[in-house]
């Protein structure tokens, strides 16, 4: 842990120098910097992959929470964390860091939301997937919140509109073999209701 620190420390400090020394860094300048970030990332990278493979799961989270903290904006690195805090059942920590990735980058990716509505459709909290997935619909989500939305619709009994979730997801992927499978179960569901 001692030497990834250390890698993160250099390229923090060459940043800091190149912003202390220039008020517009140069092209080369930048493009050096973004090397060094690019550097440090991979050899976290590698160390993480290190501690999992040797089963250091605390660890793991420990740098997966630095890699987040240098950009919190990585959809990839919030999954990642949350998956492994899952696995040490820290599932507190698990939904705060999902609501605050929604919280902060729903305006910027569609799938914000999906990470804090899948956390609660596994629990089999239904009531709470479509208040968080619904205003996404407009952004154009992974197939995977339609999906979810309109399971959790259906577990709740609301077949109409688990039935406009289906129709809305295969308009944009209609190769969508399993949605088109779920959507006729849904419309014998409601034939069957009237």
């Amino acid at each position: 842990m001692r030497k990834v620190l250390v890698c993160l420390g250099l390229a923090s400090f060459a940043a800091m120098g190149v912003a202390s020394r220039q008020s517009t860094p140069s092209v080369p300048t930048l493009v050096r910097v973004a090397a060094i970030w690019k550097a440090a990332d991979e050899r976290m990278e590698r160390q993480t992959d290190r501690w999992f493979n040797r089963g250091d799961f605390p660890r793991v989270s420990q740098l997966l929470r630095i890699r987040l903290f240098v950009d919190r904006d990585n959809y990839e690195r919030v999954t990642d964390l949350g998956w492994m805090l899952k696995s040490l059942e820290r599932y507190d920590e698990e939904l705060a860091l999902y609501v605050a990735y929604r919280m902060t980058n729903a305006d910027k990716d569609p799938d914000a939301a999906f990470p804090e509505a899948n956390f609660y459709f596994e629990r089999k909290m239904y009531a709470k997937v479509p208040p968080l997935l619904e205003p996404t619909l407009k952004q154009n989500p992974h197939r995977n919140s339609y999906r979810i939305m309109a399971l959790s619709y259906e577990k709740q009994g609301m077949f109409e509109s688990a039935k406009r979730v289906w129709v809305a997801m295969l308009a944009r992927f209609p190769d969508d073999g399993q949605g088109k499978v779920n959507l006729e179960r849904v419309e014998r569901a409601l034939a069957k209701k009237k």
